[in-house]
């Protein structure tokens, strides 16, 4: 087992119950007391225009990757939601913006498994 697993920017790649499927194999790569990581497109937050900029942004980077038969078409995943089910605490999210006072569009979200 390892100290850290991370599954960046890869799990909006998969319908939601092979998302959940690839989160359960990378929480069990973790040993116990360990971190799992996951970096993606945060779900809209902020004023009603930084929401709207988020939705415009995500739905247009999932068309165009749909379009090139990358990713299906589905909702926006929440991940933090599916820690406590992993046995995950939440450890820290962090969030970025595409400039420097625009509306947040990526998260990382840190995990720890109990010892």
């Amino acid at each position: 087992r390892y100290a850290v697993s991370c599954a960046n920017y890869i799990l909006n790649m998969y319908r939601q119950r092979d998302m959940l499927t690839m989160m359960k194999h990378a929480e069990r790569l973790v040993r116990p007391g360990g971190r799992f990581m996951i970096a993606d497109v945060a779900l809209p937050q902020g004023n009603p225009l930084y929401r709207s900029f988020n939705r415009i942004y995500r739905k247009l980077a999932m068309v165009s990757f749909w379009t090139l038969g990358l990713v299906p078409l589905h909702r926006d995943y929440d991940y933090a939601s599916h820690f406590g089910d992993l046995g995950l605490t939440i450890e820290e999210t962090r969030y970025f913006r595409l400039f420097p006072r625009g509306p947040v569009v990526f998260q990382c979200l840190v995990g720890r498994k109990a010892p």
